[in-house]
C-alpha cells in the first residue's frame, strides 16, 4: 500500500504545488490588462506586470502603499470607489472613468472589482482588473463627430449658397453706385463714397465667412507625396512677410535643414499653417512675437507655431478644435476645425499648450514614413494629448 505522507508523494504534491502557483503567476502577469490586489486597508499586496509597464514603475513602489495613492495620486478614498463597495458588499464591482497613467496621458479605463474570501466567507481582499478602453472610447467619439460634422457641413452649404449670391448682387451694384458718384464729382459725393467702402468692406468680410463655410462644407482631402514640410512653412513666411512687420510681429523661425522628408500636400499643409498663424497674429494685436520650428522627434516631425498673445482661456481650451467656436468676436469657429482635420489626413497629430496672458504654442506632428515609434502601454503614450475628442487638447493633448 503507498504511503501517502512519504517524503515521496510530499515531494510529489510541493511540486504540483508549485506548478500551480507558477502557472498563476504566469497568467497573472500574462494578462494584456492590469490587475491589483488590495487589503481591506487599501493596501496593494500584488501588481501585475502589465500594471507596471503602464505607470513605468517596479514592483517595489506599489507593495504595500495605498491604491488610490498610487494609482491616483489621492490623499483619500477616491470618490465611488469600486474596491470600497467590494468590500461593503461582498459582489462585484464595476466603473468606467478617465485617469491619468503613465507620463501623465489621460486615459479612459474600466475597472472590474471582484472580492476575494477567507475560511469564514468574510472578504479580506479585492482584486481590481483594469482595462483600457481609450481607443474603443476615441473611436465612438470620431465615428459621432464625423456623424455631426457631415449634418453641420451639409447645413453649412445651403445656408452659403444661399447668402453668396444676394452678397455678390451686393457687391456688384455698390461698384457701380462708385462709378456713378465718381462720374457726378460732386463734392457732396465724398461722404457716399465713404459709405459705399464700409459696405464693401463688410460684404467682403461676409463672404470671407461663407467661403469658410464652404471650405467646411467640403473639407479638403490630401493627396500625399513625399516632401518637406520647411520649403511649405518657409514659402508662407516669406508670402507673410509685410504682414509680420506691419503687424510689429518679431518672427523667430527655427527650421532644422536635416529634417528627413514626410508625406505631405504642401497645398493642404499650408492652408493648416496659415489657420494656426492667422489665429496667432490675431491674439498679439498690439505686437509681440511668433515661434515657428521644425525638428525630427521620436519616429515624427514636430512642428511648433508659438506666440506670445493673450492665451486661451482654461473653460475654453477643450472647445479649441470644435466647429463653430470661437472666442475671437465675429470668428467662425471654422480654422481650427479644418486644420485638425487637414493634419488627420496626413495621419499626424495636433496638440497645443496655452497659458493665459503669456501666450500659446500648437504642435503638429507628422509621422516619419522609415521610422515605427514603440506603441507604449496602455493604447500609445507617445501620442500627443490631441484635439481629437474629449482628450483633445490642451496642453500637449489629444487628436
Amino acid at each position: 500500500m503507498e504511503d501517502v505522507d512519504g517524503p515521496r508523494c510530499r515531494r510529489e504534491w510541493g511540486e504540483e504545488i508549485l506548478r500551480s502557483r507558477n502557472r498563476l503567476q504566469a497568467l497573472f502577469d500574462g494578462a494584456p490588462d492590469a490587475i491589483a490586489i488590495v487589503d481591506r486597508n487599501y493596501r496593494i499586496l500584488m501588481v501585475n506586470k502589465t500594471a507596471l509597464n503602464w505607470y513605468r514603475r517596479r514592483l517595489e513602489d506599489f507593495v504595500g502603499k495605498l491604491c488610490h495613492q498610487e494609482f491616483q495620486g489621492r490623499s483619500d478614498l477616491c470618490v465611488n470607489c469600486p474596491a470600497e463597495e467590494s468590500f461593503r458588499t461582498g459582489l462585484p464591482a464595476f466603473r468606467e472613468r478617465a485617469s491619468l497613467v503613465a507620463g501623465g496621458n489621460k486615459y479612459y479605463l474600466q475597472i472590474f472589482t471582484f472580492p476575494l474570501r477567507d475560511g469564514n466567507g468574510q472578504v479580506v481582499e479585492v482584486v481590481e482588473y483594469v482595462k483600457d478602453v481609450t481607443a474603443e472610447k476615441e473611436l465612438q467619439q470620431q465615428i459621432i463627430q464625423s456623424e455631426r460634422l457631415a449634418v453641420v457641413g451639409r447645413m453649412a452649404a445651403n445656408v452659403a449658397h444661399e447668402i453668396k449670391n444676394p452678397l455678390g448682387t451686393i457687391v456688384l451694384n455698390a461698384e457701380l453706385l462708385e462709378e456713378e458718384l465718381d462720374r457726378l464729382g460732386s463734392a457732396e459725393g465724398a461722404e457716399s463714397k465713404e459709405l459705399l467702402r464700409v459696405i464693401k468692406s463688410e460684404v467682403d468680410r461676409l463672404l470671407e465667412v461663407v467661403e469658410e463655410y464652404l471650405q467646411f462644407a467640403r473639407l479638403p482631402k490630401v493627396k500625399l507625396e513625399e516632401g518637406n514640410p520647411n520649403e511649405v512653412i518657409a514659402d508662407l513666411l516669406f508670402f507673410l512677410k509685410e504682414d509680420l512687420e506691419t503687424r510689429k510681429i518679431l518672427l523667430v523661425e527655427k527650421l532644422d535643414p536635416l529634417l528627413p522628408p514626410v508625406q505631405i500636400d504642401p497645398k493642404t499643409l499650408r492652408q493648416a499653417f496659415l489657420n494656426i498663424i492667422k489665429n496667432s497674429l490675431e491674439a498679439m494685436p498690439e505686437g509681440g512675437k511668433l515661434t515657428v520650428s521644425t525638428t525630427p522627434r521620436d519616429g515624427k516631425v514636430e512642428i511648433l507655431i508659438g506666440d506670445t498673445g493673450k492665451g486661451i482661456p482654461e473653460e475654453s481650451q477643450n472647445l479649441v478644435f470644435t466647429p463653430f467656436f470661437s472666442t475671437k468676436h465675429g470668428g467662425t469657429g471654422l480654422g481650427l476645425s479644418i486644420t485638425s482635420h487637414i493634419i488627420k489626413e496626413h495621419r499626424g497629430t495636433i496638440g497645443f499648450e496655452s497659458y493665459e496672458g503669456l501666450g500659446t504654442s500648437f504642435i503638429i506632428r507628422l509621422p516619419i514614413p522609415s521610422l515605427t515609434p514603440d506603441p507604449g502601454l496602455p493604447g500609445d503614450p507617445q501620442r500627443a494629448r490631441m484635439e481629437e475628442g474629449p482628450e483633445s487638447g490642451r496642453k500637449h493633448r489629444k487628436g
